[in-house]
Formats: C-alpha cells, sequence, structure tokens
C-alpha cells in the first residue's frame, strides 16, 4: 500500500457571465474538452486567488513573497525583520540571492520567504563579521567589491564564489523550503542556494460544464 496520499477535489461554482480570466487577446480563455468549446480558467489564476485569499492567510500563517520587485521586497522584509535583522544584511541578502542591486527590478519573479531570508541574512553576518580562516576573510573582501562593481558581469562572478562558498558551508535545508505556502505552491528557482520545491497543491484548470460560443461586442469610444 502507498504511504502517500490523495485528495481530490471536484466543485462546482456558479459564476454570472464574466471575463474572469484573459488571454492574450483580452478574450475569455478556452478549451476543448469532449468534442465542445468551453470557458476556461487557467490553474495559474486559481491558485494565485487561492494564495491572495484571507482565508488561506489565516490558516497557513507566513505567505511566500512572489516578485521581481526588488525595492518593494526589501521594504517587506524591512518591516518584516524590524529588530531582528539589521538593514544592511537584508540587502546584502537579497543582492547575492537575486543577482541585482536592491534597487533594480529583478529579471524574473522569484518566491521569497521571510523566515529562510533571516536565516541567510543571520549567517552571512556570522561569516562576515566573525571570519577566521583564509576562504572567510576572501568572502568578506567580495562582499565589500559587491557594493562598489556595478559592472554585471564581474558582480555576478563575485556572487557565484559568494554562493559557492555559502552552498558548501552552511545547512541551508534547516530553512530552505520550510514555509508553508512554498510546500504547497512550489518554487522553481535557478539559484544555487535556494532550492526548488515541486508543489504539493496541483490546481487543474476550470472550465464549464457546458458548451460557450464567445461573442466579440463591438463599441465605440467618442
Amino acid at each position: 500500500m502507498s504511504d502517500k496520499n490523495f485528495m481530490n477535489f471536484h466543485i462546482l461554482v456558479s459564476h454570472s457571465p464574466s471575463n474572469l480570466n484573459r488571454d492574450d487577446m483580452g478574450m475569455q480563455k478556452t478549451a476543448i474538452f469532449g468534442g465542445v468549446k468551453r470557458t476556461r480558467i487557467s490553474s495559474q489564476s486559481l491558485k494565485r486567488a487561492i494564495r491572495k485569499s484571507d482565508y488561506y492567510k489565516k490558516q497557513l500563517g507566513e505567505i511566500s513573497i512572489r516578485t521581481k520587485e526588488l525595492p518593494k521586497l526589501f521594504e517587506k522584509m524591512q518591516e518584516e525583520l524590524k529588530g531582528k535583522v539589521e538593514d544592511k544584511w537584508i540587502k546584502k541578502t537579497i543582492e547575492v540571492l537575486s543577482g541585482n542591486k536592491v534597487e533594480e527590478t529583478d529579471e524574473a519573479t522569484s518566491v521569497w520567504s521571510i523566515t529562510e531570508c533571516q536565516y541567510i541574512c543571520e549567517k552571512i553576518k556570522d561569516i562576515y563579521e566573525n571570519s577566521s580562516n583564509e576562504e572567510e576573510k576572501q568572502l568578506k573582501k567580495n562582499f565589500e567589491k559587491l557594493e562598489k562593481i556595478t559592472d554585471k558581469k564581474k558582480r555576478r562572478k563575485l556572487e557565484n564564489e559568494i554562493k559557492d562558498y555559502l552552498r558548501n558551508n552552511v545547512d541551508f535545508h534547516k530553512k530552505l523550503g520550510k514555509t508553508t505556502d512554498i510546500a504547497l505552491s512550489g518554487r522553481m528557482t535557478t539559484s544555487g542556494i535556494m532550492t526548488s520545491v515541486d508543489g504539493s497543491l496541483a490546481v487543474a484548470h476550470a472550465i464549464t460544464t457546458h458548451g460557450v460560443d464567445n461573442e466579440i461586442d463591438w463599441f465605440l469610444l467618442l
């Protein structure tokens, strides 16, 4: 007998005529099912609505932060970690993990956890302030260089050296991926420190129980 348990929910919800999930043309998303064209709501749209719901936040506690807006992420981390971690360590951590300056916008949406960020901040601070061997001293120099270098290629090289050291010398798995929200919804990442997590919550695309013929309602703006 399998030790894995699966729970399936099949739910019918009535919606008044509306455009709940648009495609790239601004039209309702559709799917062909059973040889009939039906209106569709994508799984990504449904999962986002679930994550943003008050019930979800109340039941799960800490919710992951999914963003590419690093300035806003920095402000959020400052607010959540006030009195626990100094701003400069939050800044260093975000820059190392994202590969971008805090003042910039990241190239791709990343999934952040406050618990993880605090843990990494503390580890980086400890290594930076209490460097005892040559590797840690070099790491400290790299951190200092990061504050001055603007060239992206040079920054990336230093960031990779820092990541290699942290990945090989710190047990990040104690905190990484521990947020319940990340365990449910998953996380895809290309970072060498932040781990990818397969989501345990699978949401199918919602489709209508009946066939639908979409109509275009033309109108003129004067």
